[in-house]
Formats: C-alpha cells, sequence, structure tokens
C-alpha cells in the first residue's frame, strides 16, 4: 500500500479527512468541514489532542497546529481521536492520501486515544457501521483495500454489527497505536535541514565555549564505532548519558554525531504465515512436544479473527520466510501460555467452554543478526499489555529493526465435544 484515505466514523456516517494543513504556531488548530472557513465545534477539543502539554500529536509529528478539513461533521466526544490520530501519522509518514487523490486503501476508525496511546473503547458502533457499510461496498467494488480499526474493546461489537457484510474488510482492534505499525508504515528519519539546524547552533556554541575540536570528534567516532560494531544497546545508553549528564561537550558531541550519523535503512517487515494444526480424526490435541507432526490448515494472515467452525484445531502455527540481512524473532501468547523463538512458534489454542473466544497476541521483531539475543529477551515483554520501551524504540530505529504487533480472536468451533481443544 501506499495512499491511504482515512475515514473518521460518526453516527451520521463516514467523514473523509481531506486534508492536513501545519498552521502558524501561535495560532489554534481547527477542524473545518469541505475547506470553508466554517469551524466545527469539536475544534476546541481538537487544538487540546494536538498540542502539548495535554496532547499527543505535537509530541509525535513535532509540530503544534494543524488545520483538519473533513467532508462531514465531526461532533464533540472523543469518538473521533483515534481517526484523526491515524491521519496524522500516515501524513508524517508520508502516506496520507487526500481527496483529489486515488487511494489504495481505506482506513475506518473511531476510538478514543488516551496520552500513552492507549485505545478505549466508545459507543455507538451499531449506528456507526450501518451508516458506513455505503462506503465499504463502494471502495470493495473498486478494488480498494478497507481496513476498520477500533479499540480492542470494540471488536465485538463491531464483528456483530457488520454480520454479513464482513466479507473482505480486515479489522483491526489493537490495545495501543504501536500495535497498528505494519498497517501504517515505519516513522520517518529525521529531516536533513532540521539535523542541519542543530549542527549549526552547536558549531556557533562550539565558538563561543572554544572546546577543542578533538574533544567532540572523539566523542563522535567513539559512538560511530558502537554503531558500526552493531553495539546498538551501547550506543543508545551513551547517547542518552551524553544528554543527561554530557554538559556543554555532550551537547555539541550529540549536535555533531546528529549531522554526521546516517540514518538505518528499516529491515522488511516479517511476512507472518498462519496456520491451523487439527487433531488427529478420533483422538484429542497431543502433548505440547507432539503438535508438530499434526496436519496443517493455512489461514488468511491478515485477519484478525479465526473462526474454527468444523476444524478441530489444536495449535496456531506462525512462521515467517528468512529476510537478507536480519533475523526474524516471534513471539505469542495465549491462554497463558507464551511460545517464542526464530522464525517458527506453535501456540496451543486454549480450550474454548461456553462459546467464548480465545485471544492470541503475536510480536514479530525483525532486526540485524547482531541484536538477535537481545531481541528474544524483548519478544516475551512484548506479548504482554506494555509498550515498547523508549529506549527498545531506540535501539530499533538506529539499527533499522521493526516490530509488528498482531491480536487473534479465536472463535469457538460450532459443535463441542470433549477433548479436541484440550491436551490429554
Amino acid at each position: 500500500m501506499s495512499g491511504i484515505r482515512v475515514l473518521v466514523a460518526t453516527t451520521a456516517g463516514p467523514s473523509e479527512v481531506q486534508r492536513l494543513t501545519r498552521e502558524d504556531p501561535d495560532l489554534q488548530s481547527v477542524i473545518c468541514l469541505n475547506g470553508r472557513a466554517l469551524p466545527l465545534p469539536v475544534s476546541r477539543a481538537y487544538d487540546a489532542f494536538v498540542r502539548k502539554p495535554t496532547g499527543i500529536v505535537e509530541r509525535i509529528v513535532g509540530h503544534p497546529v494543524f488545520r483538519a478539513d473533513v467532508a462531514a461533521p465531526v461532533t464533540d466526544g472523543a469518538s473521533w481521536q483515534l481517526g484523526l490520530l491515524i491521519a496524522h501519522l500516515l501524513d508524517h509518514r508520508g502516506r496520507f492520501c487526500g481527496r483529489d487523490d486515488l487511494p489504495d486503501a481505506l482506513v475506518w476508525a473511531t476510538g478514543e486515544v488516551d496520552r500513552d496511546l492507549r485505545l478505549h473503547a466508545v459507543d455507538g458502533m451499531e449506528d456507526k457501521v450501518r451508516t458506513s457499510l455505503d462506503a465499504f461496498r463502494a471502495a470493495r467494488a473498486a478494488g480498494i483495500e478497507v481496513h476498520l480499526v477500533v479499540p480492542e474493546g470494540n471488536r465485538d461489537a463491531l464483528c456483530a454489527a457488520l454480520g454479513a457484510e464482513a466479507g473482505g474488510l480486515q479489522v483491526h482492534a489493537p490495545a495501543q497505536m504501536a500495535d497498528l505499525d505494519a498497517l501504517l508504515g515505519s516513522p520517518p528519519p529525521p529531516p536533513r535541514r532540521a539535523r542541519l539546524r542543530t549542527w549549526l547552533a552547536g558549531l556557533a556554541l562550539l565558538a563561543v565555549l572554544a572546546f577543542p575540536s578533538w574533544l567532540v570528534l572523539d566523542e563522535v567516532s567513539g559512538w560511530r564505532a558502537l554503531g558500526q560494531a552493531g553495539r546498538y544497546g551501547d550506543l543508545v545508553d551513551a547517547l542518552d548519558q551524553a544528554r543527561t549528564s554530557g554538559g556543554p561537550l555532550g551537547t555539541l558531541a550529540l549536535a555533531a554525531f546528529d549531522l554526521l550519523d546516517e540514518p538505518a535503512v528499516p529491515l522488511p517487515g516479517p511476512d507472518l504465515r498462519l496456520s491451523l494444526l487439527e487433531a488427529p480424526r478420533f483422538g484429542a490435541c497431543p502433548h505440547p512436544e507432539g503438535l508438530a507432526s499434526l496436519s496443517e490448515r493455512p489461514v488468511d494472515a491478515t485477519t484478525s479473527r479465526l473462526d474454527l467452525g468444523e476444524v478441530r484445531a489444536c495449535a496456531l502455527r506462525v512462521r515467517t520466510e528468512p529476510a537478507d540481512g536480519g533475523v526474524t524473532i516471534l513471539a505469542g501468547t495465549a491462554g497463558g501460555v507464551r511460545a517464542a523463538g526464530d522464525a517458527d512458534i506453535l501456540l496451543p489454542i486454549p480450550a474454548v467452554r461456553d462459546g467464548a473466544a480465545a485471544e492470541i497476541r503475536l510480536v514479530a521483531l525483525r532486526v540485524p543478526p547482531g541484536l538477535a539475543g537481545t531481541a528474544r529477551g524483548w519478544a516475551g515483554d512484548l506479548t504482554g499489555p506494555a509498550a515498547p520501551s523508549e529506549r527498545m524504540r531506540e535501539i530499533l530505529r538506529r539499527s533499522g529493526g521493526v516490530v509488528v504487533y498482531r491480536n487473534l480472536t479465536i472463535e469457538p468451533r460450532l459443535t463441542q465435544s470433549p477433548g479436541p481443544n484440550r491436551f490429554n
């Protein structure tokens, strides 16, 4: 996918985000209707959502004031936040498709976003889906991918509202914004012009303080050597120490390093392949060590919901193909059971009772070979609810590593019988 159009779901129908424009920082952010000089009443809440310290958009994209043009009114409340934030992230990453461009994909979204980028459920799902069905049908008829994004707590309500219309729609129900990186794309490197300004400011400060240049260059060369050796954790720790306790010399060295160090090219994201391992026709699921001998049934790797139907599934197999220059670490958790491994894991499907669904969380990390050991330590932690730490994000950015999250709901089999989803 390249260009992605965003629809903000409302109970009156979807509202397309037509354009995002950066404005003077001394102004206030506004949401306007169809390019007119008509700010909507929700503009004050949008300004608070964008601008620090209350907002989160400025913290992510580095600019405090925007004008957002939408095709239909967006009312007060908080459910517009997820759609507008996705639009800002796509714009920041060069993938936002405005009203005058032909999109490759469509994202329809509703949900509340807090300052920690966690997503919270909202009301009105049935009406939002009902008034959006024509837009979904038109996009599918035109061959445009349709992605529906709601908080994890709205997944069931969304699927129930879709009913028979769910075919051809891709549902995403993340717990936090980081879970959407695979859909939205990788963040861009910092602009060269901004880095040059930082370096010029550092040169001016160097002239004032009269630091010997060799002291600065010695620091920079040491940091570059860490990166070239693949010691990205040590590099990030050294840079952090320079920021917090390096004094004027650390500030100058950081400015020089920011100019001279080229951002790593992100590795290709993992291409996950999923399959269900079926129980023997007249037997129960074996112990975990015997799962690999079962027959496999491939499933759609883009789905967020697996309906077992009449399949007597014992486990979910997750794997990915090797990629040049990188190592893939997979991890997952299902029913309290965790599994991790390089490029291939098996996750037992939890027993299902009384029609309850099972939740499975998957994490895929692709990193340079020198980071494989560190990434194996991260993988298990990332299957929990915690977001990646700032240190982890910085190491991934410096190394070109990527992380992809997937949440899957396993619907129970239509006919329950003892044994097939349990281990003897």
